[in-house]
């Protein structure tokens, strides 16, 4: 008879298995000629949910007999013979186990392979990288000590190396099985912003500045605001539901997913989408629902009702009516007092759906409604007795925004394995047309040409340069007409004027590159608008192109005033 699991995690007949550390798996595999039946699979698994997942990896085409007898829902993968399984394969492994701990989240899962343990091995292993964040070493051990033979392929050992090893030095479990280390950039990037892009996981670490954020089990964070009466949740979140059409069975916030060699192709693929880079503060990813005077946190296992200060509008009088914001609740260091919002993203605001406008856009009323708003009152101390009350202080989520990516999707052979570090974001409803962007570095004058209209059928063209005291982008222009002519070898300072309809305008005009903001900030009040363009006019030409991928990070706020 097949025992259940002992405390040790341990599972017998005349053969045993074990579930692995820190997953829902029990990997079922078939050694020496031993065939594991379909009961013995049922005997383990059942118990822990109504309908236990067993997840077949299968070169063939293959199917259970009679499987209607048996308490089990079996979901085949087709994998390839002739190659490591691709990131479909694994995309799909990854949705079943995500859909199925949605609905039972201490339910187990069985994974079985036709006819050796490491196909089940790399699919567990990649999961433990991605979803619990350990180390290669500890991941391997992990699946060892569930199956004693491990991984032994040196196939499947060198593809979890070549997508997650973000270190030259080699564990042990593989050190001999590594060809050549990654490709390296022509000359050495020493600008601190910039950060070499590996992924390890879906939680990103910039290796100069360590975020200490609280995890989502600390009680001020299970606590932040009070309790909604139970009658007044069911109205909530049914609204919520409504504006936002989504189903019961949805999660109010989409899960992320790591950028790897497959979410490349399907950026590439996907022109409808806009993507970004952002670092995940460890928290509780929540939406903020702004009825009338009211607030609410809500997620997917908590909804508070919260006291939160939003100044008035630009309208006048006018205060902020309606919102749905996305964000981490999260707390900034140990000895933070205040919980903080970090928003990444708008929905609706006051009334209209923003979810279809670009992303540039969101941004801005993100900063220009709310945020701007909140620190002006502030710093004049306006209403200093309705910040005492708040609950939560916001903030914008800092972001990463990737560069170049057009090198990896056109040189894929070379590019595709570069470990890439991060966490990649899409838009809920994104414009129609493909928004990947490209950054530049901060010593480079030749990355972006901008193209400025200055009438019907004139044309300035200048390339894009940053200041390095306070980022602000600034494009040297070639005269063109006499009104440029007294422009040429200056500075202008260019920047998004109106986000609804991407209007650009030149900001200001300075003599040399060290020009302080205060100046440039005279200078802009003094003299009208010399230029108004749309961005239908700018011509992107990356001139430079650097032999690896890097991020270039910077804060939202910055974000209105950049070229894109």
């Amino acid at each position: 008879m097949v025992k259940l699991i002992s405390d040790n995690g341990q599972i017998g007949n005349q053969m045993q298995y074990f579930r692995v550390k820190k997953t829902p798996f029990i990997p079922f595999y078939l050694p020496d000629g031993h065939i594991t039946s379909v009961r013995d699979m049922e005997a383990l698994l059942l118990g822990s949910s109504p309908l236990p997942l067993v997840i077949l990896l299968t070169h063939r085409r293959f199917d259970i007999p009679n499987k209607q007898q048996y308490q089990l829902d079996f979901r085949n993968i087709r994998i390839s013979s002739t190659h490591i399984p691709d990131g479909p394969a694994f995309s799909e492994f990854k949705k079943l186990v995500f859909d199925y701990l949605k609905l039972y989240p201490k339910g187990m899962i069985g994974v079985s392979a036709e006819k050796r343990n490491d196909l089940c091995g790399y699919f567990i292993v990649r999961w433990l990288l991605e979803e619990k964040m350990v180390e290669i070493p500890d991941a391997l051990s992990y699946f060892k000590n569930s199956a004693p033979e491990g991984i032994t392929d040196p196939h499947y050992l060198k593809s979890i190396q070549e997508i997650y090893e973000d270190d030259p030095s080699l564990s042990a479990a593989s050190a001999n099985l590594y060809d050549s280390p990654p490709p390296l950039p022509d000359s050495p990037i020493e600008d601190s912003s910039l950060i070499k892009v590996t992924v390890h996981d879906e939680r990103l670490k910039h290796v100069n500045r360590n975020i200490i954020i609280n995890n989502s089990d600390d009680p001020i964070l299970n606590a932040v605001g009070m309790a909604v009466q139970p009658q007044d949740a069911g109205t909530i979140l049914s609204d919520l539901r409504l504006l936002l059409s989504i189903s019961e069975r949805d999660f109010f916030v989409a899960p992320y997913f790591g950028f790897n060699s497959a979410t490349a192709r399907q950026i590439k693929d996907d022109y409808g989408s806009l993507y970004m880079v952002m670092p995940e503060p460890q928290g509780k990813r929540c939406l903020l629902y702004i009825r009338g005077p009211n607030r609410y946190l809500v997620g997917e296992d908590f909804l508070r009702q919260v006291n939160l200060y939003l100044p008035e509008t630009e309208k006048g009088n006018q205060t902020l009516s309606s919102g749905i914001f996305e964000g981490t609740l999260a707390k900034e260091g140990d000895d933070s007092i205040k919980t903080m919002l970090f928003i990444s993203d708008v929905h609706m605001f006051n009334g209209d759906d923003l979810r279809r406008k670009p992303f540039d856009l969101r941004m801005g009323v993100i900063f220009n409604k709310v945020i701007f708003f909140r620190q002006a009152q502030q710093s004049r101390k306006l209403n200093l007795d309705k910040f005492e009350q708040d609950d939560i202080n916001v903030d914008l989520r800092k972001y990463l925004r990737l560069k170049y990516m057009d090198l990896i999707f056109n040189n894929p052979a070379k590019y595709m394995n570069i470990p890439v570090y991060g966490l990649v974001f899409s838009s809920k409803s994104p414009p129609k047309k493909s928004q990947i962007s490209f950054m530049w570095k901060v010593d480079s004058q030749e990355d972006i040409t901008v193209r400025v209209r200055v009438k019907s059928d004139k044309y300035a063209e200048g390339t894009v340069n940053t200041m390095t005291e306070d980022e602000i982008p600034i494009v040297k222009l070639s005269p063109v007409t006499p009104m440029l002519k007294q422009l040429n070898g200056k500075l202008i300072d260019i920047g998004l004027s109106d986000f609804e309809n991407q209007k650009w305008e030149v900001k200001g005009v300075s003599d040399h590159s060290h020009t302080t903001r205060r100046e440039r900030f005279a200078d802009l009040m003094s003299r009208p608008t010399l230029i108004q363009y749309g961005a239908e006019d700018l011509k992107r030409d990356v001139h430079q192109i650097i032999q690896m991928a890097v991020y270039v990070e910077e804060d939202r706020s910055k974000q209105q005033k950049r070229i894109h």
